[in-house]
């Protein structure tokens, strides 16, 4: 995000409830250098704190589009809800998702970008096509062909 925005408690919290997606980029970005501190302590990698802090961040997400008046996204707040998030999935071996992201992570770039566009930017298949200047036909398979990678890659790690 270019030139993060620089929200108060009020505004911020007023851009979850209307659905801002930014506003939950802008607290993952803030935030992820105190999280990762505090992840790292527990042993977790890169990726389990993307993933960890992600699930936190989800929660506090439908608590805030839940509530009335101004919600306190402090650090205390927020280092609670990543650890019950930790605490879900520290008895799991590895989870799904957190399976998912590393072998996304293996991705070529030109494949993690074709991903990135169509998930977490919401682009349609049509308006990918006609940024990267491919067929629709074309993206489609990319967006197949990606995930039939990111399952193989599971697959092999899970031998």
């Amino acid at each position: 995000m270019i030139g993060q925005p620089k929200y108060t408690l009020a505004i911020l919290t007023e851009q979850i409830r209307i659905g801002n997606r930014e506003s939950l980029t802008y607290l993952f970005e803030k935030n992820f250098i105190t999280v990762s501190g505090y992840l790292q302590k527990y042993g977790h990698d890169e990726v389990e704190i993307k993933c960890i802090l992600a699930g936190a961040l989800v929660e506090v997400w439908k608590e805030v589009r839940q509530s009335a008046g101004t919600f306190n996204i402090d650090e205390p707040y927020l280092l609670k809800k990543v650890d019950e998030e930790r605490t879900k999935s520290k008895n799991l071996p590895t989870t799904m998702a957190v399976k998912a992201a590393k072998a996304f992570d293996l991705l070529p770039e030109d494949k993690k970008e074709l991903l990135s566009m169509f998930f977490f930017e919401d682009l349609s298949v049509s308006q990918i096509a006609a940024l990267i200047d491919l067929k629709e036909n074309d993206v489609n398979y990319g967006i197949e062909k990606s995930f039939e990678d990111i399952s193989a890659i599971i697959e092999i790690s899970e031998r």
